[in-house]
């Protein structure tokens, strides 16, 4: 859920972070409902530079 929240928070669509992270929107989607379980710590890395914040805090936030 912090994925959507931190994405809303800087106005961006799911493509728009496609765009500046390399993730694909399926795949952010996926994680922001919740239905990747095992999210790779390179796609966290790609979405917290992305959204420019400390990678920790999306992986935290997202319960891993």
């Amino acid at each position: 859920m912090s994925l959507k929240i931190e994405r809303i928070k800087r106005n961006l669509t799911q493509k728009e972070l496609q765009e500046i992270s390399g993730v694909s929107t399926v795949t952010i989607g996926k994680i922001e409902r919740g239905e990747i379980e095992n999210v790779t710590l390179t796609t966290y890395k790609k979405l917290a530079q992305a959204l420019e914040i400390p990678i920790e805090q999306l992986i935290k936030e997202e319960g891993v």
